[in-house]
């Protein structure tokens, strides 16, 4: 993937927001948890570009999930490059992540359920901790 399409922002909802408003980010998938109470300025919440947000699990099972995605060897591949390419995650981190993409194969492809959540509620579980 090129460099310019890798965004490194700080760990907090309003840094978070912000870089999604400024690249009109229309479509959001946020890591499912307890919502959190963030507070954004009324500058960053005018500015946003959302239009629909999903929830996410890391295990590829989002709770109470209401839309599936089947990915193909393509998708998966792009996944595995991800995982193979990050320097951050150590040797066993990356073990660990193509376990769970092990786990969300059915008959031989990825398989994914998220729900769907208000633009409130994705902008809360920015400020959660994942669960």
């Amino acid at each position: 993937w090129p460099g310019h399409k890798e965004v490194v922002v700080a760990n907090e909802p309003e840094a978070v927001l912000r870089a999604i408003n400024d690249r009109a980010i229309t479509r959001l998938l946020v890591p499912d948890g307890r919502p959190g109470n963030p507070s954004f300025g009324r500058a960053t919440l005018a500015s946003g570009w959302l239009r629909s947000a999903l929830a996410y699990a890391p295990n590829g099972r989002a709770q109470d999930a209401d839309v599936t995605a089947a990915g193909n060897t393509v998708t998966e591949a792009y996944v595995s490059a991800v995982i193979n390419e990050s320097a951050q995650l150590d040797r066993e981190k990356k073990a660990t992540l193509r376990d769970g993409r092990e786990q969300v194969m059915e008959t031989g492809r990825p398989v994914e359920h998220y729900r769907r959540v208000s633009l409130d509620t994705a902008r809360a579980l920015l400020a959660s901790e994942p669960g």
